[in-house]
């Protein structure tokens, strides 16, 4: 196995580099350590008075192009602030936002730490599993960091000249906390259900059934048509099919099918979304109407990664 760079360019402005590999999970066989690591400059022993209750990190790989990246430089030293040991093993990524830490195990827990001393808030145990990471969707989250989302307006022409869906930058919308009227931990379980959580108290907002694993956490980007934005789900699953959800209920708004199954997450960037899967392809799907953008680009085999892009080359 190695790395396959395909010199295509399947739309204006991107190229492709794939590695052709396995999903490499880590899991403890009975309880997953959580530490919360610190950086100091000074040498001196780190505290929690040096987590921000604005750290906000809602998508576990960073942003809606699941590049993974954050601009930030830390020193030499590094210094745990606390640990806990959760109920149950986990496989996937812990997400943060106002002041905590959500985390779900292989056997069905979400639970929600306090982000300056891990100090459980609440706990609930459903019957099924999670090897998908959860997402936050929050106007919080957005309003501190509106750089790793992606607005898509069809309110004009529907595309630039060269092709591209048009974007706004999230730093021109004002009032997100009406866009987002409801703060919401989103996952998706090995039973095939998606769930929308209060992060405040883990009670249901909605949940809807699609009957296949799902394997990689929630994506989510506004779109605005006539004016009227509105926050959209793109969740891949185990029997082929990438679904996008009205985030506001989770009601269906249209369904790719790729044929076979998909591990990874859908990545999104330029007013489309990248997928790769089973059938060892790379899908280009335009978000406004769940088309494919041409053929799917040949891989030379299944891959379970997310792609990984930032308005530039796809990885």
């Amino acid at each position: 196995m190695g790395m396959r760079i395909c010199d295509v360019l399947p739309t204006p402005g991107f190229a492709v580099n794939d590695t052709l590999s396995r999903r490499q999970l880590v899991m403890l066989t009975s309880f997953l350590l959580f530490v919360m690591v610190s950086a100091s400059a000074s040498g001196s022993e780190p505290n929690s008075s040096e987590l921000s209750s604005d750290a906000s990190f809602s998508l576990p790989r960073v942003n809606a192009g699941a590049s993974g990246f954050i601009d930030i430089t830390l020193p030499d030293e590094l210094g745990v602030i606390w640990e806990t040991k959760t109920a149950e093993a986990i496989e996937t990524t812990p997400v943060v936002d106002q002041g905590r830490v959500f985390v779900a195990d292989v056997m069905g827990g979400v639970e929600a730490l306090e982000l300056q001393s891990g100090k459980s808030l609440w706990r609930r145990d459903f019957d099924t599993g999670f090897v998908a990471s959860p997402t936050i969707l929050s106007a919080s989250s957005v309003t501190h960091h509106p750089d790793r989302l992606v607005v898509l307006e069809t309110d004009k022409d529907d595309a630039t000249p060269d092709g591209q869906r048009r974007t706004v930058d999230g730093n021109q919308i004002d009032k997100w906390d009406r866009i987002i009227a409801s703060d919401r931990l989103l996952l998706g379980d090995v039973e095939g259900n998606v769930w929308s959580l209060d992060p405040a108290t883990g009670q249901t907002q909605w949940q809807i059934a699609i009957e296949a694993e799902i394997d990689a956490a929630v994506a989510f980007f506004v779109l605005v048509a006539d004016e009227q934005p509105q926050v959209q789900l793109l969740v891949t699953s185990q029997d082929g099919n990438l679904r996008c959800l009205n985030a506001e209920n989770g009601e269906l708004i249209w369904t790719y099918a790729t044929g076979d199954q998909i591990r990874c997450g859908a990545s999104i960037a330029q007013g489309k979304t990248f997928l790769g899967g089973c059938d060892g392809g790379l899908h280009i799907v335009d978000l406004t109407t769940g088309k494919a953008v041409g053929e799917p680009l040949p891989l030379g085999g299944p891959t379970g990664s997310t792609p990984a892009t930032e308005s530039g080359p796809v990885f």
